[in-house]
């Protein structure tokens, strides 16, 4: 790996690394457009770096330092996730807040906020979008063809959730560290449907969570409670909808590796 640049905040000059405030765990994440999505608990335009709010900003990789504010959250931002179109942001906080955030006419500097909803009590471990059912992959066979359509084709692959008619629902999946399931349903005019339930029979404390997309349409969810002599329980999710109503069919533990 090669270190290309290095993007810092700006600090008067009468200033010293050594009086910078620490940070702490900060995320990231890369769209498809090549722009970077990240938190800090300072605000970019404050020299003083007062730690005030969460804040998310996200920078185009061509000009890194030029940093654009989303939104500022009073708590602590633990997932944001880009969509695969990558004019969309969803961040989710350890409230059990879940804000949708859209460019405003594609422009980076200018975001809306598209939806929200909220999951009283919980902390949000993992989130991820709804698979559209577009997958491309590269042909082996012909990796090295000069020609596009013959390089690359496309895989077989079941949306997460359809709508009448068969078309791809666009919203997301949250998992919490109670081990409650949420779904969100994008609907015309930022309205969202939501759908609950739970892994397993009974709640239980969870640690860290991995979301991603079965060939089918399903959800794989893998979770662990963060203890070293613990099984690892994998879970297979599938969403529904139904007379404007979202459910949830969650199967029981499929793999556990000891």
């Amino acid at each position: 790996m090669d270190h290309i640049y290095s993007v810092c905040r700006k600090i008067p000059s009468s200033s010293f690394y050594g009086e910078w405030v620490s940070e702490g765990s900060n995320l990231c994440c890369v769209s498809s457009r090549n722009t970077i999505a990240f938190t800090s608990v300072t605000d970019l335009s404050d020299s003083f770096g007062k730690v005030t709010l969460i804040h998310v900003y996200v920078a185009d990789l061509n000009l890194p330092w030029e940093a654009h504010k989303v939104t500022s959250h009073c708590e602590e931002v633990t997932c944001i996730e880009w969509d695969v179109t990558g004019t969309k942001l969803l961040i989710a906080d350890s409230a059990g807040h879940v804000q949708i955030w859209i460019m405003k006419d594609y422009l980076l500097n200018e975001w809306t906020q598209l939806s929200m909803t909220s999951f009283p009590g919980e902390n949000i471990l993992s989130i991820s979008w709804f698979h559209n059912g577009k997958k491309i992959g590269l042909n082996m066979e012909k990796k090295d063809s000069p020609l596009f359509l013959e390089k690359y084709n496309y895989i077989p692959f079941g949306p997460s959730v359809r709508q009448f008619g068969g078309r791809p629902c666009e919203g997301c999946i949250v998992v919490c560290s109670t081990g409650l399931v949420g779904v969100l349903v994008l609907q015309s005019e930022g309205n969202m449907i939501t759908g609950t339930d739970i892994l397993g029979q009974f709640r239980t404390r969870l640690k860290v969570v991995d979301i991603c997309c079965a060939k089918n349409g399903d959800f794989l969810v893998v979770t662990s409670d963060g203890h070293v002599n613990s099984s690892i329980p994998c879970y297979r999710v599938t969403v529904k909808i139904s007379q404007g109503k979202v459910f949830l069919l969650i199967m029981k533990q499929v793999l556990a590796l000891p």
